[in-house]
């Protein structure tokens, strides 16, 4: 999940590289959310992003991008807080 990873964009060009042509990249992860608490409960680099703003670094690197916000939520076992979910997909590489 991308909420782990301090440079968003270098994991997403990287998936651009190595993905084949008709390939898709699926990435389920946090909407942006206000659970400061999570950064040490849960070890998240990022709150979560809002969904146009992936869907932007996305578009930097592939062609068909699509983001939308899923009926399921992520639980924090420790503190009980809950997140909202998207799924991002993104299809035909730019780095072709």
């Amino acid at each position: 999940m991308l909420h782990h990873c301090p440079n968003v964009d270098l994991v997403l060009n990287s998936m651009s590289k190595v993905i084949e042509n008709y390939g898709k990249v699926v990435i389920i992860d946090l909407i942006k959310h206000e659970h400061i608490n999570f950064r040490d409960e849960m070890k998240d680099y990022h709150l979560g992003f809002f969904m146009e703003e992936i869907a932007k670094i996305g578009r930097k690197y592939f062609n068909e991008v699509s983001v939308k916000e899923l009926q399921a939520l992520c639980k924090c076992d420790a503190s009980g807080l809950e997140a909202r979910l998207f799924e991002l997909m993104l299809h035909d590489p730019k780095s072709k």
